[in-house]
């Protein structure tokens, strides 16, 4: 942990607050899991965090979670129907939704970071949430799969044009990205997340044998094999017992080289200088 300014150090309690709402996500979707025999795997930053902190990586400021596409499917459903009074499930083609995967929200809770005050009126779910990724199959032909990351990435950045994010408050900054944004009305995006998703499935009911992230970052670089999630591994994540990829070492070396070596102590305390606020109104 770092040890710099007093914001540093405030940063990192809200941080915190944040991390521990999101472990009650968690625990809400590994219960529901283990009750209906549905397997999963951390991914992504919470696997890392799991194997090299058995918990969070302190500055870490999600939960990633991934399942074969039967199964994403599966607890879509089961979520849907078990209507929680704490928690709810977001999918692409709803309203209000923000990604190309499933989202797990907690009632009575809110995310904001230091943008927050210039996107106030973007009309997505504001309470804390983890990701749910789907794994899709992916083509055998290398140039099929090219095509299909690149498409998957030309629609997400219209996604992202279409509804700008703002990062200050300059008024002919936001008026020219207002202006850039009027060229892409349509489709909304509930239909471009949906297209996303579609062409995620694409390949599926082919014999492929070649397994991807594509709702990830990693669209391209994450390939593996059934045999590198299954069977899953039980692994402790803050107190919690998880499951994980049983050949979490490729998983991890795919994503991020030399997984196990710590960034240094300047590049620690750069990542809790973003400005977050978690709000928990939970009774």
């Amino acid at each position: 942990m770092p040890r710099g300014s007093s914001m540093t150090d405030s940063n990192m309690q809200k941080y915190r607050k944040l991390q521990l709402i999101q472990l009650d996500i968690l625990k809400y979707f590994d219960e529901i899991a283990k009750k209906n025999n549905i397997p999963y795997f951390l991914a992504f930053g919470t696997l890392l965090g799991a194997i090299r902190n058995n918990g969070f990586i302190p500055w870490d400021l999600d939960i990633d979670i991934t399942m074969m596409r039967d199964d994403y499917e599966k607890i879509i459903k089961i979520i849907k129907d078990d209507d929680d009074p704490n928690f709810f499930i977001s999918i692409p083609g709803e309203k209000r939704h923000m990604s190309p995967h499933a989202l797990i929200y907690c009632r009575n809770t809110k995310f904001e970071n230091e943008f927050h005050e210039f996107n106030r009126n973007r009309k997505v779910h504001q309470e804390v949430y983890i990701d749910i990724f789907p794994i899709d199959k992916l083509p055998k032909d290398l140039k099929l799969r090219k095509k299909q990351a690149n498409k998957i990435t030309k629609i997400k950045q219209r996604i992202f044009k279409r509804s700008p994010v703002y990062y200050r408050s300059n008024k002919l900054y936001k008026f020219l990205k207002k202006i850039r944004s009027l060229f892409y009305i349509f489709p909304s995006n509930e239909k471009l997340h949906l297209k996303i998703d579609n062409e995620m499935k694409k390949y599926n009911s082919t014999d492929s044998k070649d397994l991807g992230q594509l709702a990830s970052p990693y669209l391209e670089s994450l390939v593996l094999k059934r045999e590198d999630y299954f069977p899953p591994s039980q692994y402790m994540f803050e107190g919690v017992s998880v499951l994980i990829p049983n050949n979490y070492k490729k998983f991890l070396e795919l994503c991020y080289g030399d997984y196990l070596r710590l960034p240094s102590q300047e590049k620690i305390e750069s990542y809790f200088k973003l400005k977050i606020r978690a709000v928990d109104n939970r009774k």
